[in-house]
């Protein structure tokens, strides 16, 4: 008899990628986060997706506005959701059998137009600036998440 992932110690039954890119969807969707797992048999990958407080921060933003899906080509999809701070959560997932290289303009992403954009990477807590084109390579039955904003002066809505 064949073990299930469960019974293997996996509790969603996904690998880290696909556990990201479920927990990402639910919080650019503003869902109510619940989790049916025993948290203290949980596996530490399993926990570092739950407890990552800057994606539960998207999904608890104060405006509570729900993510809205802005390109979607079959095996590609993102996702955009406007937070209260005046930042946008970008989710890009790849829900094809192949990596890709995934990019998203701040003009897709309905931000002014300015000078320079912080790119905030949520799963990987990193920090990078951009001129307006946001490319990033996104695995295969994974996501990335980001929080873009705008930091340069100038500019005005697209």
């Amino acid at each position: 008899m064949e073990r299930s992932r469960h019974a293997a110690g996996r509790q969603w039954g996904h690998d880290p990628g696909e556990d990201q890119a479920h927990f990402s969807l639910w919080s650019i969707l503003a869902a109510p986060l619940f989790a049916g797992n025993d948290l203290q048999r949980m596996p530490e990958g399993v926990r570092e997706v739950l407890a990552n407080r800057e994606v539960i921060a998207v999904d608890q933003d104060p405006m509570g506005i729900e993510g809205r899906r802005i390109y979607d080509d079959g095996s590609s999809q993102v996702w955009v959701k406007p937070l209260a701070d005046g930042s946008v959560a970008v989710l890009l997932l790849g829900s094809g059998p192949h990596a890709a290289a995934m990019a998203v303009t701040a003009h897709d992403l309905g931000l002014r137009t300015g000078s320079t954009y912080s790119v905030r990477n949520l799963w990987e807590h990193s920090t990078t600036q951009s001129t307006g084109l946001i490319r990033v390579p996104v695995a295969a039955h994974s996501a990335v998440m980001l929080r873009v904003r705008v930091t340069g002066r100038g500019g005005s809505a697209p």
